[in-house]
């Protein structure tokens, strides 16, 4: 028997997926704006540094990191816009299924399993506990040495290893 997620869990998922897009919407007019007045406070030949100097070399390093940034901009604002598509046709795939009764089958397991690998959930989760392992441990070099903050040193890196 399987339970259908709650309207209201569906509606909190899609308001916390159109303030993300209208965050990244903004974000990237805010990017190409700066770069457009950067473009044009440079165009005359006195103001824009040699291409094979320092400061040229510089700047050609700077907007390719800030292209790259509004490149991975773009792809999150695609993957928004297709859950929110998936939202309107109700179309949860084999998550509803699988997290929403309690029950599942080792098909429908694996089946979910890859709908988040493929949506980048499940490398998105293991960066973000990357993250706070290395937050932990500074805080944690912090304190004076104890056995205390060694065992609690040691329970961070167990969870990282649960993960793995």
């Amino acid at each position: 028997m399987s339970r259908k997620l709650a309207q209201t869990t569906v509606n909190k998922f899609k308001k916390k997926l159109l303030a993300e897009q209208k965050q990244l919407e903004d974000l990237l007019k805010r990017h190409q704006e700066e770069r457009e007045r950067i473009r044009l406070s440079e165009a005359s030949a006195e103001r824009s540094p040699d291409p094979t100097s320092a400061d040229g070399g510089s700047m050609a390093f700077e907007l390719e990191k800030e292209l790259t940034l509004d490149e991975n901009t773009k792809h999150l604002l695609t993957q928004i816009e297709h859950a929110l598509v998936l939202i309107k046709k109700k179309k949860y795939g084999n998550f509803e299924s699988v997290f929403g009764s309690g029950e599942s089958n080792d098909d429908s397991l694996s089946k979910a399993v890859l709908e988040l690998e493929s949506a980048g959930s499940i490398e998105y989760a293991r960066s973000r506990a990357m993250h706070h392992h290395s937050m932990a441990h500074e805080c944690l070099d912090k304190l004076p040495v104890s056995p205390a903050v060694e065992v609690l040193r040691e329970l961070t890196d167990f969870q990282l290893i649960r993960i793995s």
